[in-house]
């Protein structure tokens, strides 16, 4: 028996930038960045960064493109702020809060595993952030920003959670190494046109 949490074979980070001042009753979603994690046989690993943006008064695209990254096998990962606490979420858990609800939106579809909940202080994220040279939005960034450096928050989202809740898993050096490598490989790529 291991007293550890473990990574699951797939889990999908998200990092939502809602409207500010939409002047419409629900709060319409800007951006949304993932993250997404394979663990596959043979200690081999892939990852892949996905973004994507909506108009406003758009309410339906966002739900549509999370619940496209997500099946019955995949962990969802979100964070909210507070105080370093983690937290999982089972289907029928009456107790998701609002937090939870609008860092996850999809939750209630229960399309994913697991939802996984880190509560943390943005400052810890910023700090994992520099020390893998992921480039996100500072905190007093206007919306633009935040939306265009969503997919990167998704990215520090997910290595604060590897570093910070599961750093004592075995597989988490293993898992760090792969993803300065994919980091590594990523910033050589071109960019297409």
């Amino acid at each position: 028996m291991h007293n550890f949490l473990q990574h699951p074979q797939r889990l999908v980070a998200f990092s939502l930038v809602y409207r500010r001042n939409s002047g419409e009753e629900a709060q319409p979603i800007r951006a949304v960045g993932a993250f997404s994690v394979q663990l596959k046989p043979d200690s081999d690993v892939t990852f892949a960064r996905h973004h994507f943006a909506y108009q406003p008064g758009d309410y339906i695209s966002p739900g549509i493109d999370m619940l496209h990254l997500v099946d019955k096998r995949t962990d969802t990962l979100a964070a909210v702020r507070g105080p370093s606490v983690r937290r999982m979420i089972a289907f029928g858990d009456p107790d998701i809060d609002a937090r939870e609800q609008r860092a996850l939106p999809i939750l209630r579809d229960r399309r994913h595993r697991r939802a996984h909940f880190m509560r943390i202080n943005p400052l810890a994220i910023r700090a994992v952030a520099a020390e893998y040279d992921i480039d996100i939005a500072r905190p007093e960034s206007d919306e633009a920003t935040r939306a265009s450096h969503a997919a990167e928050m998704a990215q520090a989202i997910w290595l604060s959670w590897l570093t910070l809740v599961l750093r004592d898993e075995p597989d988490s050096p293993a898992l760090v190494a792969a993803y300065q490598a994919f980091a590594q490989l990523d910033r050589v790529r071109p960019i297409p046109f």
